[in-house]
């Protein structure tokens, strides 16, 4: 009985403890700043088979496969020019600093293409910056 017991105890220990998952996020959104924002809009919905969105708080845009390009006027005095990355390297270092801090980086094949074809469209605009959502906000903010 003894070696049973010490051998099921010997068993537990050698298992290692589930580690929960990591939080994960998705790409959401690339957030331009632009001469016009509703000729931007249009322009991307009519070119990609997109939709014409007003997301509350975040601004006029538009969806092509479940994510979004959105839209704000640029100041008279920006110019593109001004921006410092093109939306997939921007994309590419968000990607990375999230998984430096344990953030899983979910993929999927629609929104991927999506995203790139987003990018490809408005490849001169100001970036403001990079959009993603998380499932479970609170762990991916523990984590970060």
């Amino acid at each position: 009985m003894r070696t049973v017991i010490a051998g099921l105890l010997l068993l537990v220990l050698a298992v290692p403890a589930s580690q929960p998952a990591a939080p994960s996020a998705t790409f959401h959104h690339f957030h331009f700043r632009v001469g016009d924002p509703a000729a931007a809009m249009n322009h991307g919905a009519s070119a990609l088979n997109g939709t014409r969105v007003l997301l509350r708080g975040l601004g006029v845009g538009v969806r092509v496969g479940g994510v979004h390009a959105l839209f704000d006027r640029a100041d008279a005095s920006e110019a593109p020019t001004a921006r410092s990355a093109t939306p997939d390297a921007a994309y590419a270092a968000a990607a990375a600093w999230l998984r430096s801090h344990g953030v899983e980086i979910k993929e999927e094949a629609k929104g991927s293409a999506s995203r790139e074809a987003l990018a490809e469209m408005f490849p001169s605009e100001i970036l403001d910056h990079v959009g993603f959502t998380a499932s479970d906000l609170p762990s991916a903010i523990a984590a970060l």
